[in-house]
């Protein structure tokens, strides 16, 4: 997002089904690689880490906000939030909540409608604030310059020749 910092890694992956850790990571990678969200590329990163064979992937479809579809050697991929799933076995439930307590972002993988595991990662720390503006209290991001307390701290690209900030960009 816009408004947090670094990357994120995968920290930690947990069967809760019939499938070991290793195979979690790689199911989930397989039908990531489709994807070009940062999280998506957490996962497919590391599972080329721990150099595991990505499986044939197609018929991806992304739910905004919630997790992703995918058909991944023949099965059926379901994975994301755990808003995402209808219902969550107790033991994929514990784990969620286990690695929240922990202050990590969780994923939930089920395949052929089984939930087998829960891939976690820190969240990431939120950007350094701008100052506020002295005379409005504004806060500086808003782009609304009203002093040159303000002013000082956008980058010389929004700047024109004067040194004011561009209406409107």
């Amino acid at each position: 997002g816009t408004l947090t910092v670094g990357r994120p890694t995968v920290q930690n992956v947990a069967a809760t089904g019939t499938l070991s850790a290793d195979e979690v990571l790689r199911f989930a990678a397989s039908a990531e690689v489709l994807s070009a969200h940062p999280l998506a590329i957490a996962v497919v990163d590391a599972a080329r880490a721990k150099e595991l064979p990505l499986l044939p992937a197609g018929q991806a479809k992304a739910v905004h906000g919630k997790g992703m579809y995918a058909r991944v050697d023949g099965r059926d991929i379901k994975l994301g939030s755990a808003t995402f799933f209808d219902h969550l076995p107790e033991a994929a439930t514990q784990g969620v909540v286990a690695e929240q307590g922990q202050g990590r972002t969780t994923m939930v993988l089920a395949v052929n409608d089984e939930v087998v595991g829960v891939i976690a990662w820190p969240m990431r720390r939120a950007k350094r604030r701008l100052p506020r503006c002295r005379t409005c209290a504004r806060w500086a991001w808003t782009r609304q310059s009203c002093s040159q307390a303000t002013r000082r701290w956008w980058p010389r690209r929004w700047r024109d020749n004067w040194g004011s900030v561009r209406p409107g960009r």
